[in-house]
């Protein structure tokens, strides 16, 4: 098995890691929650991710901070899908595509992995990909970014893993258990869309982004619907008065 440094991952969530972790004196049935994070590349091979920050949570508290989220991404989903359906209409591919990017940003990892709560505790993995919590038995969420370049591209991977913890506990971090993977250990399943995540790595878009965008393209449809009306109602006045004049001819 390989061993591989974790490239740079999204400023935002690095950032957010360094401040997202107090400490958790829980001091009676401590178990041990451990496991791996690594890769199995399409070639075959495992490549253990090192160096990686693996935080940990009650698992109520991601779900609480899932519900939000999707409280909020609804009203933006819903507003986004007339002008997706009316873009695929078009014939400007770029526009549809932008668009299409664009509103896939509240079903991405990206959107859910930012703006989490504290974190009760926090890791790094080691040379071989491991790490090691003491924990009381309970529920919890392990939450894990890490990415690496894979030839000129560069791969993204996002965890958010349910672990439930009875005695000691072993949870590897895969490709079966990533938020896009489908899988019932993932606490969310995410959709990713390259374009949207190009946008959002350059600071551009999120929520409020989103909101903006949307009520600019409101009012532009708006207004290109007054002109098609005025337009209707111009022709039918010409129409109306030409006939007026045969009539009087």
């Amino acid at each position: 098995m390989k061993t591989l440094r974790k490239t740079a991952v999204p400023a935002l969530c690095l950032a957010a890691f360094a401040a997202l972790v107090v400490g958790c004196d829980r001091t009676k049935d401590k178990r041990t929650l451990e496991g791996q994070v690594f890769i199995r590349t399409k070639g075959g091979d495992n490549i253990r991710l090192s160096l990686v920050d693996v935080l940990l949570f009650d698992e109520k508290v991601i779900v609480k901070h899932i519900e939000k989220k999707r409280e909020v991404a609804k009203p933006i989903l819903d507003a986004f899908k007339p002008l997706v359906e009316e873009a695929a209409r078009e014939k400007s591919d770029s526009y549809y595509q932008r668009i299409r990017g664009m509103s896939a940003f509240p079903l991405s990892a990206f959107y859910y992995f930012t703006e989490l709560p504290i974190a009760h505790q926090w890791t790094k993995t080691d040379g071989d990909g491991k790490f090691s919590f003491k924990v009381p038995s309970g529920s919890y969420a392990l939450i894990a970014i890490s990415s690496r370049e894979a030839g000129t591209n560069t791969e993204f991977y996002w965890w958010m893993v349910r672990a439930t913890v009875a005695a000691d506990t072993k949870v590897m971090l895969a490709n079966d258990n990533l938020s896009s993977s489908g899988s019932t250990e993932s606490l969310v399943h995410t959709r990713e869309d390259k374009s949207f995540v190009a946008i959002a790595m350059e600071g551009r878009g999120g929520i409020t982004g989103l909101k903006a965008f949307i009520e600019d393209e409101k009012r532009v449809r708006a207004a290109a619907e007054a002109a098609r009306r005025a337009g209707e109602t111009a022709a039918k006045e010409r129409e109306r008065q030409a006939g007026h004049l045969r009539d009087s001819d």
